[in-house]
């Protein structure tokens, strides 16, 4: 009987071992939270190669993987990058597009434990540029929406067009 308990007592040792690093660690503040939420992209600014997301970012987010392609689903292309805490919007721009084609984004946040669920899907179509500067969004059916930047600050007009 003695030998089970030393046996016992062995194994309880052993496990205790493996896990006091990682309490310890925890203790630390090494704990890494996964990412619940998507960032979204609310603002594309399309050229005839390239393409510009403005992005609003996610809390514990270290970097953040762009999806593209020519339809809603298409994954066939892909971006990542580098983007410590920020208290604004981000920016990131798509080259090498081809002219004339419409693009569709989605994007995912990462960081050290975790990826985030992706946003929605994203057309690059549904964003123009006016003479003026200002850029049109369609923000859903019968709805558009103009910002424009004033003295650095943005001005949203929305217009909401029903169909009788």
């Amino acid at each position: 009987m003695k030998s089970w308990k030393k046996l016992v007592f062995a194994s309880q040792a052993l496990l205790i071992s493996f896990f006091i690093p990682f309490a310890a660690s925890a203790d630390e503040g090494d704990v890494c939270s996964p990412i619940a939420t998507s960032p979204s992209i609310y603002q594309i600014n399309r050229t005839d190669d390239t393409a510009t997301l403005y992005i609003n970012p996610v809390d514990g987010a270290s970097s953040y993987t762009i999806m593209y392609g020519f339809s809603s689903g298409d994954e066939r292309f892909s971006a990542t990058f580098d983007y410590g805490a920020t208290t604004g919007a981000i920016t990131y721009t798509v080259n090498g597009l081809e002219k004339g084609k419409t693009y569709y984004y989605e994007i995912q946040a990462v960081n050290a434990c975790s990826r985030g669920p992706f946003s929605d899907w994203v057309p690059d179509s549904k964003a123009s540029t006016t003479s003026s500067g200002s850029t049109l969004l369609e923000a859903g059916s019968g709805t558009v929406i103009t910002a424009t930047l004033l003295g650095g600050f943005a001005v949203l007009f929305g217009l909401v067009l029903f169909a009788l």
